[in-house]
């Protein structure tokens, strides 16, 4: 905690003005398996995210004011070429394992403000949208983001009820939400520990809450959503009735939708309802979205991962890997 509090005052001082800034991940929130009490302990590097208006005008701030940051091949080529690396793969360009402020450790990744508010809504590449799904830090806030990614926590809300069963705990949600965004993630075959989702949410179980109990209290599941207190032992009970799997099912991002359509081979002259329709029949809409889900999210991972390489320069790329 004293880290990020020191990171927030200095992160002006040091990088270009950015519209919406985040932290997440272990170095921000405390996972099962990392000792943080003892002092020698190496902790986690903080992960962040800079969305930027203008990337390239950033980049070239930043190139000046922190060239080093940079693999020495980018560093070369320009901002106009770092950005179209940017744009390839998820759409963010990370910079891992910069040294700052006494050997304080983050990994920086610059989106697009633009394109992190369509990530949000449409799941385009569910790459940073995805890891919103966890708690995070907001370091500067941006009501466009705001607004967005409560588009996105409730897609994450409804998607995990189609794949619960009508009862169930609040940790059970919790870790079917934590888990979407890995459903295909080349990291979880590369060593990544298995149990990663469930250390996620057994240290954050309070956070989990404060981000997604208020969206469970809205008007738009008072009619299928019973809630036990927060914190509570009780089980949420869901009336899974065929009208209320096809609401949730026609609200899907749109991203997944097409998938899904090309993935099935539906013909453009059926309707999204009457497919969705006739896959709640045969109980198959849990199966297809984890198909869906899982190659797109395969996707964006790895050209992510090859991306690494370039970004980071393969010194780095090995050591974070």
């Amino acid at each position: 905690k004293k880290q990020l509090e020191e990171l927030i005052k200095i992160i002006p001082e040091i990088f270009p003005e950015m519209r919406y800034t985040m932290a997440y991940g272990s170095g921000v929130f405390q996972q099962a398996g990392y000792d943080y009490s003892s002092p020698s302990s190496k902790l986690p590097m903080i992960d962040l995210v800079f969305a930027v208006d203008d990337p390239i005008s950033w980049h070239s701030v930043n190139l000046k004011n922190n060239r080093k940051h940079y693999s020495k091949m980018l560093a070369f080529a320009g901002p106009e070429n770092i950005v179209k690396v940017q744009e390839m793969g998820a759409g963010i360009y990370y910079n891992p394992l910069v040294s700052i402020h006494d050997g304080l450790m983050i990994k920086y990744g610059v989106i697009a403000h633009k394109a992190l508010c369509h990530d949000l809504v449409h799941w385009d590449t569910l790459y940073v949208s995805g890891r919103m799904h966890k708690p995070v830090v907001t370091i500067k806030q941006d009501e466009e983001v705001t607004e967005s990614n409560q588009l996105n926590l409730q897609h994450a809300i409804d998607i995990s009820m189609l794949f619960l069963p009508p009862q169930f705990s609040e940790n059970d949600l919790y870790t079917t939400i934590a888990k979407l965004s890995y459903i295909g993630d080349v990291r979880m075959k590369m060593g990544e520990n298995p149990k990663k989702v469930q250390n996620i949410v057994s240290k954050n179980r309070e956070d989990f809450s404060k981000l997604y109990y208020p969206i469970l209290q809205m008007n738009r599941y008072n009619n299928i959503l019973h809630l036990p207190p927060s914190g509570s032992s009780g089980l949420f009970v869901v009336d899974e009735t065929p009208e209320m799997k096809l609401n949730i099912l026609m609200k899907l991002p749109s991203t997944i939708k097409s998938i899904i359509r090309q993935q099935q081979s539906i013909p453009p002259s059926t309707t999204d309802e009457d497919f969705f329709s006739e896959m709640i029949q045969k109980n198959q809409q849990k199966q297809v979205i984890t198909t869906a889900l899982s190659s797109h999210i395969s996707s964006y991972s790895s050209a992510q991962t090859i991306k690494g390489f370039f970004t980071a320069g393969v010194v780095k790329s090995v050591h974070y890997a």
